[in-house]
């Protein structure tokens, strides 16, 4: 499998290479741009898509074979989140929320609403920045821990599950989780909702990709998110699809059968 480590092992040998032909035969500087190009664009791929596992092993899907999902949500509470937990019970579905630090500081009651009603609470970061991506080290675990805490204080519960904010992961980051022991989730079904505006259109996405062992990403912050969760659950529990929170999906026996 490609991941950072190898990568830059194979870089290095190859970069020697380089080094060897050019004293043996003649300089390249076209040979030299070319491989920095290739090797940029890799770690590029890599920090861009969680679910290549380039940095960090994160969860984004189960392996198991029956028709269970897990629906999760990003970037809140809002003033959405209150009626998603309703729209959550009207199904009596279980969700999980990946919620931003601060935010969680100032509405508590929505985080408390939430946890109430079954639903599972996930760390995304206490400020969810543009620039978190270039954040140090200490810097990303300060966001991981302080997040945690406010959890804490809300739920009486530890937080183990952290999406990075935009799915986006590199050494800095893969060094954050591993040194908070937390598990990084990911999603493989990503509905753009907060980029595609046609309802309609979001949900046939969705649809059009889901599959068993699904972890699918909404996000409070859509203004139609109502409308497209009613509609999702209706259509995959019509389709015989079974809603989980994620640690349900993620403690999934991989070798049972569906019965």
């Amino acid at each position: 499998m490609l991941t950072y480590r190898n990568t830059v092992i194979a870089a290095i040998i190859v970069f020697i290479l380089i080094l060897v032909y050019s004293v043996v035969f003649s300089f390249s500087i076209i040979t030299l741009i070319f491989f920095i190009l290739f090797f940029s664009s890799i770690l590029a791929y890599g920090s861009a898509f969680i679910g290549f596992n380039f940095y960090t092993k994160s969860f984004c899907k189960s392996k198991t074979k029956l028709k269970v999902v897990s629906i999760t949500f990003d970037d809140g509470p809002t003033d959405n989140t209150n009626s998603i937990i309703d729209i959550l019970d009207k199904h009596n579905v279980k969700a999980t929320f990946f919620v931003v630090g601060d935010q969680a500081e100032s509405s508590p009651e929505i985080i408390e609403k939430a946890c109430k009603n079954g639903q599972l609470i996930g760390n995304h970061s206490f400020s969810h920045s543009n620039y978190s991506g270039f954040y140090s080290t200490n810097k990303i675990v300060d966001e991981i821990e302080h997040t945690n805490a406010i959890l804490k204080n809300i739920t009486g519960k530890d937080c183990k599950i952290f999406r990075p904010p935009f799915g986006v992961t590199n050494p800095n980051i893969a060094r954050a989780i591993k040194r908070t022991g937390m598990q990084s989730v990911g999603w493989s079904v990503r509905s753009l909702d907060t980029t595609i505006k046609d309802s309609q259109i979001v949900l046939k996405r969705v649809l059009r990709q889901v599959h068993p062992g699904a972890v699918i990403l909404l996000h409070d912050t859509t203004p139609n998110i109502l409308f497209i969760l009613d509609k999702l659950i209706e259509n995959l529990k019509e389709s015989g699809y079974k809603i989980e929170r994620l640690d349900v999906l993620m403690a999934l026996n991989l070798n049972r059968r569906e019965k």
